[in-house]
């Protein structure tokens, strides 16, 4: 008998679920949701053409740029050691995005290229018998302690293209749901330069100037998957919610500079590397919430958008510089993995005929 349960529970689930004679459910009072595949704000007689652009105000954060750590002392980290940063200033940076609408596809096309650029300064200064510690000079070089000024200049270019396809529906009168899928390419150029002077170094000989130069550069290209959201609100208001998430297969090329002149002496090299290339995928991540405001014209032929959010990209593990820990074994190493973060406010218009 229990072998025949299956086939006696099936029919009857199928009888109850089966639709009557008036083409309704019997067993609901409510019919499924409705699902539209377009979203609200759809073009009548138009080309399909959709032109936008953003101003971005951004600040960069990113792990593993302490310069030096000040001290009270001047030979060991012993009185209130504190560690001094390098930093990026608030930049603009602007988005273009333009897309066409498939006919009779509900697809659109999209191209969209984001550009931002960057820097910081930062200084700090001792007077003896206090110090600052160098984060980053190589062991066997100027000496990782008394220094007694400081210098830092961090800079940074992001540049990014994403073409891809999307496509709106709406599961609720609400809510409007847009997945998209793209191509994308990442460009990150970073360089920093520190300076440090004022301190003994090897035998006891001063420190005229430290100066380190460091590039940290990446190309990547790869899948890119997101989805945006709005949340109509009514009198053309609506809350925006998107998140995206890329996988690159990235290029790294690294390099790293150390020149040192203590008084009295010429300039003594004590790194050069420049040949660090290498191939790594990185994981990044954009996310962004903030309000919209559209208005259809002219009978629905033309499309205005105002958009202001705040915007968050993530890349994973960007800081690939090295660290050289051991003044015996100067090619002993660390390598930093240290993330990469814009974030900021985002102003964007759209204009759809």
């Amino acid at each position: 008998m229990s072998k025949l349960l299956p086939f006696l529970i099936l029919p009857a689930i199928a009888l109850f679920a089966a639709p009557d004679q008036s083409g309704k459910q019997s067993s609901a009072d409510h019919p499924p949701p409705r699902v539209d595949l377009e979203g609200a704000y759809q073009l009548q007689n138009a080309n399909g053409v959709t032109i936008s652009g953003s101003f971005l105000y951004w600040k960069a954060y990113e792990d593993g740029l302490d310069f030096v750590i000040k001290n009270g002392g001047a030979t060991t980290i012993n009185d209130d050691g504190a560690v001094e940063r390098a930093d990026f200033n608030w930049n603009c940076g602007t988005r273009v995005d333009f897309g066409y609408e498939v006919p009779h596809k509900r697809m659109d096309l999209n191209l969209c290229w984001t550009w931002y650029k960057t820097s910081g300064r930062f200084d700090d200064a001792v007077t003896s018998p206090n110090a600052l510690f160098s984060v980053w000079s190589i062991p066997n070089g100027a000496g990782t302690q008394w220094d007694y000024i400081g210098k830092a200049d961090t800079n940074l270019q992001f540049n990014s293209l994403d073409l891809g396809m999307s496509g709106t529906f709406a599961p609720r009168r609400f809510l409007e749901i847009t997945p998209s899928i793209n191509l994308s390419m990442l460009w990150v150029h970073q360089k920093f330069d520190f300076n440090l002077s004022g301190g003994p170094g090897i035998g006891g000989h001063t420190v005229v100037d430290d100066q380190i130069d460091m590039k940290n550069n990446f190309f990547g290209v790869g899948p890119k998957a997101g989805i945006d959201t709005l949340w109509n609100l009514g009198y053309g208001f609506g809350m925006v919610g998107n998140f995206n998430v890329s996988i690159l297969y990235g290029h790294f090329h690294v390099s790293q500079h150390e020149t040192v002149i203590f008084r009295g002496t010429a300039p003594i090299v004590y790194l050069d590397l420049d040949k660090n290339f290498y191939n790594d995928p990185r994981v990044n991540f954009d996310l962004m919430l903030g309000v919209r405001w559209d208005k259809m014209l002219y009978q629905g032929k033309y499309h205005l958008l105002l958009e202001a959010g705040w915007e968050n990209l993530i890349f994973m593990g960007q800081n690939q510089l090295m660290r050289f820990n051991n003044t015996a074994h100067p090619a002993n190493n660390s390598t930093i993995n240290g993330d990469l973060a814009l974030q900021g406010l985002s102003l964007r218009a759209l204009f759809a005929f």
